[in-house]
């Protein structure tokens, strides 16, 4: 697409704040332009294999959108863009974590939340609440915790998503992903888990760390009953021994969960067990949040 023509569709945005965040996109290989030969000459504007492959991440975080719990939600809405950056926020600060691991008030949060201070987090819990994404849990005395929504469990769909592609496409610009935000995905995502067939037992999975000089790999304990998770901890620091586990790397992971099968994870013990939390996770974070058919956000 012409240049010029991709600006009139661009709204509420200003000649030189457009052509910088078309240097931006450039500069990350998300798109290219070029000139033609023409007098005076023409630019035009096309997507690059990563654009192509990030606008499967937007199919999925307009997905998401659509199903908040307020109404449907759609990628460029003010509404919208407002709810994701409040996701960014409670991922990013690490609140999301702490609010999945268990209820907190913001007076237990603040010594968690590193770099915030009181003031900061409590206009983050703010907005996280107006967002839809925590919400307040009866409890006597004054200071009434928060915990995470279903529909916040379910934005690790996007989430996961958007690391995969950052990590595949741009490594060298994204961060390395830390053992809490592993914790966190792993907390937020299976208590979505329901396979009514699946065994009985307790599960540990472990991603090992991007660097293996980084340390031990982190990860959670899951019990399982009636195939659902009924409690769910990070891994203490000394391992539970003879117990059922799965281990891997993060792209193994996420591998293993958009198939739905523990294939390259190392899995030691109750493979029954381990191959319905699998099922569990795909059907949780990809089958029921799934783009529908159709065109949006496709390239012909």
């Amino acid at each position: 697409m012409e240049s010029s023509e991709l600006m009139t569709r661009v709204e509420n945005v200003s000649r030189s704040t457009y052509f910088e965040r078309l240097r931006d996109l450039e500069d990350i290989s998300l798109i290219a332009r070029e000139r033609s030969r023409e007098t005076p000459p023409v630019a035009a504007c096309r997507l690059e294999g990563a654009g192509r492959c990030l606008l499967r991440v937007a199919r999925l975080l307009d997905r998401w959108l659509g199903r908040s719990p307020t109404g449907r939600l759609t990628v460029g809405d003010a509404r919208a863009t407002a709810v994701t950056k409040a996701l960014a926020l409670g991922w990013g600060s690490t609140i999301l974590r702490w609010l999945a691991e268990r209820p907190r008030s913001l007076t237990e949060l603040e010594p968690l939340v590193e770099g915030l201070g009181y003031r900061k987090l409590e206009r983050a819990m703010r907005d996280l609440d107006n967002a839809g994404l925590i919400e307040r849990v009866d409890a006597e005395g004054r200071l009434s915790p928060y915990t995470v929504t279903r529909w916040a469990r379910e934005s690790v769909a996007v989430l996961s998503a958007a690391v995969r592609w950052e990590r595949q496409r741009i490594p060298e610009r994204s961060a390395a992903v830390t053992g809490l935000e592993v914790e966190a995905g792993l907390l937020l995502a299976l208590p979505l888990v329901d396979v009514p067939d699946a065994p009985d037992g307790a599960c540990v999975l472990l991603i090992d760390p991007e660097d293996p000089r980084a340390g031990n790999p982190a990860g959670v304990v899951v019990r399982m009953l009636g195939g659902r998770a009924i409690w769910c901890v990070p891994v203490p620091d000394r391992k539970p021994q003879d117990m059922t586990s799965l281990r891997g790397t993060l792209p193994e992971w996420l591998q293993a969960v958009i198939r739905g099968k523990p294939e390259k994870l190392q899995c030691v013990g109750d493979a029954p067990l381990t191959s319905a939390l699998m099922v569990g996770l795909h059907e949780a974070l990809l089958t029921r949040m799934a783009p529908p058919p159709g065109r949006l956000f496709e390239v012909a």
